[in-house]
């Protein structure tokens, strides 16, 4: 799964993955930059993997 996620999000380079949660089938991916961000979990909603659509949700962090 790791290895489809590194060629899903190849265009829009994340900042970190992790932490990863096999026992729910989730990770973290960390972003730096909003847009790339948003345009990954298009693309992530888009796709599949093992015939399943995959769910993508973004949390959004403010440092101040």
């Amino acid at each position: 799964m790791l290895k489809f996620c590194l060629n899903l999000f190849a265009e829009n380079k994340f900042s970190s993955i992790g932490p990863i949660y096999y026992e729910y089938g989730s990770m973290v991916i960390t972003y730096e930059d909003s847009n790339k961000a948003v345009r990954a979990l298009y693309r992530l909603r888009e796709s599949h993997y093992e015939d399943k659509h995959l769910l993508g949700k973004c949390k959004f962090v403010f440092h101040i």
